[in-house]
C-alpha cells in the first residue's frame, strides 16, 4: 500500500522512527534544479521528458553510465529534513526555502511528502516562500489510527503528531497547505479492530482524509493535494545494476492496487472542490514508468521518488501548485 514498503536494503526499512540522512548534497540537488529550470526555458516539460524516456526504453537503449544518483547511493537519495526529523521526539519548526518570506506554505505527509523537499526548497528560494515540512515517516497525513508495520500495534505517536501538526497549521496561518502522503502498509485500526483488507483500509482512509480536510481547511487560503505517485512492480536498483539489462528491461507499469488507493484522497478533495495535482505525468506515460529520465533515476525503490529526480521537477511543481511568480 504505502509509506513503508522499500526494499530490504533501503535505508527506510525497520521500525517506525528510523530514518537515514540524505546522501545527495544540497549543492548537487540545486545543480539539478537549475539544470531543469534551463530545460524549462527551452520549452521541454517534464512530461515530454518522460515520454522520451519511455520511447527510449522501448527502443532498448542502454542504461546511461553516469546515473544520478549512482546505484551505490540510490537508497540514500532522500530529501533533507535537517533538524526537523519528526521520526524522532523533536517538535521544533524549521523554516526552509526563503526563510524571511512572508508567504508561508506547509507540507503535510509521510515519507512521500519528504521526497518532494528538493523541488519545494528550490521553489521557496526562487519564488519567495517560507516552507515547513510537517512530515513523519510511516505516518500518513490522513487522520486515521495507523497500524505499525510488523507488530500491528497502534501507532499512537502518529496520532499525536497529527494533533501537533494541526496546531502548527493553525498557528502559522499559511497561504498554502500541500498534502502529499500514502496509505499505511500495515493497515489501520478502526475501533478495537485492526483492518488490513484493501476495501476496509480504503473506507477508513476516506474518512481519515475527510477529517484532515475538516481540521486544516479553515486555517489556510489554499489546500491542495499532491497526488501520490504510482507504486511500481519491482525495485529498480537490481535491474539498473545488471550490466546485461537495457532501459527496456527496467521499464515498469503502475500498480493497480496502489492506484486504487491513491484515488481515495483524490475523490475526497474533488468532492469538496479542492485542487488536485496529478503527479503521474511526471513519472509515467502510456501505462509505463521509466526507471531513468535523461540520466536521472526516478524511483529510489518501489514507492519513493529519488531526491535527485524531484529536484528536476521544481519548475513543474511550482507551476502546478501556483507558487511561481
Amino acid at each position: 500500500m504505502g509509506d513503508a514498503a522499500p526494499s530490504p536494503s533501503a535505508s527506510t526499512a525497520g521500525s517506525p522512527g528510523e530514518a537515514a540522512a540524505p546522501d545527495t548534497t544540497p549543492e548537487q540537488l540545486a545543480e539539478l534544479s537549475l539544470r531543469a529550470a534551463t530545460t524549462d526555458a527551452r520549452a521541454t516539460s517534464p512530461g515530454d521528458a518522460v515520454v522520451e524516456a519511455v520511447k527510449a526504453a522501448r527502443r532498448g537503449e542502454p542504461v546511461p553510465a553516469d546515473l544520478q544518483p549512482s546505484m551505490r547511493r540510490l537508497d540514500r537519495d532522500l530529501g533533507d529534513l535537517g533538524a526537523c526529523d519528526y521520526s524522532t521526539s523533536t517538535r521544533r519548526l524549521c523554516p526552509r526555502g526563503d526563510r524571511d518570506a512572508k508567504r508561508v506554505a506547509v507540507v503535510l505527509g509521510d515519507s512521500h511528502g519528504r521526497f518532494w523537499i528538493p523541488a519545494l526548497d528550490a521553489i521557496g528560494a526562487r519564488d519567495g516562500w517560507r516552507i515547513y515540512y510537517l512530515v513523519k515517516q510511516q505516518c500518513t497525513a490522513a487522520h486515521v489510527m495507523v497500524a505499525q508495520i510488523g507488530s500491528g500495534k497502534r501507532f499512537t505517536a502518529c496520532r499525536d503528531f497529527h494533533r501537533w501538526a494541526d496546531r502548527q497549521v493553525e498557528r502559522l496561518d499559511p497561504r498554502l497547505v500541500v498534502v502529499s502522503t500514502s496509505a499505511p502498509s500495515g493497515g489501520v485500526w478502526v475501533g478495537g479492530r485492526r483492518v488490513t483488507d484493501a476495501e476496509g483500509v480504503r473506507a477508513e482512509m476516506r474518512r481519515g482524509y475527510q477529517r484532515l480536510v475538516e481540521a486544516v481547511r479553515p486555517d489556510t487560503r489554499r489546500l491542495v493535494l499532491l497526488r501520490d505517485v504510482p507504486r511500481v512492480g519491482f525495485d529498480p536498483q537490481p535491474c539498473l545494476s545488471d550490466s546485461s539489462n537495457d532501459l527496456g528491461d527496467c521499464l515498469q507499469r503502475p500498480g493497480k492496487a496502489s492506484e486504487q488507493m491513491n484515488q481515495v484522497p483524490v475523490g475526497v478533495f474533488r468532492q469538496r472542490r479542492l485542487p488536485v495535482v496529478d503527479t503521474r505525468r511526471w513519472v509515467c506515460w502510456d501505462g509505463q514508468c521509466p526507471a531513468v529520465v535523461g540520466n536521472v533515476v526516478t524511483y529510489r525503490d518501489r514507492g519513493h521518488l529519488t531526491a535527485s529526480y524531484t529536484a528536476t521537477l521544481s519548475g513543474a511543481v511550482g507551476r502546478a501548485l501556483r507558487m511561481t511568480g
